[in-house]
């Protein structure tokens, strides 16, 4: 008998070691337990800003690609770019 692992289960077995290397981040610990300087928080957005625009792209051709036995999956990809473009309005 296949056993049958969930889209949340696969990723959390993919991405686990990465969450925890992330979530021990020093920076990280620090911006979310007393926040950083106006200026340090700028130049993280700058940072970010290429990643969080080219966000929805990638999530339409990933979710474009997938066939209907990921449908679940593909749902969330879309729903995830609905939310992500609320988003963009801040930056505008």
């Amino acid at each position: 008998m296949r056993e049958t692992i969930g889209l949340a289960a696969t990723a959390q077995a993919a991405n686990g070691p990465t969450l925890s290397a992330l979530a021990e981040n020093s920076k990280l610990q620090r911006m979310m337990s007393t926040g950083m300087a106006r200026s340090e928080y700028e130049r993280f957005l700058r940072d970010l800003y290429h990643l969080v625009w080219h966000f929805n792209p990638v999530c339409a051709a990933a979710a474009s690609r997938l066939d209907d036995r990921f449908r679940s999956a593909r749902y969330y990809l879309y729903e995830h770019m609905i939310e992500e473009r609320g988003f963009r309005s801040f930056s505008e």
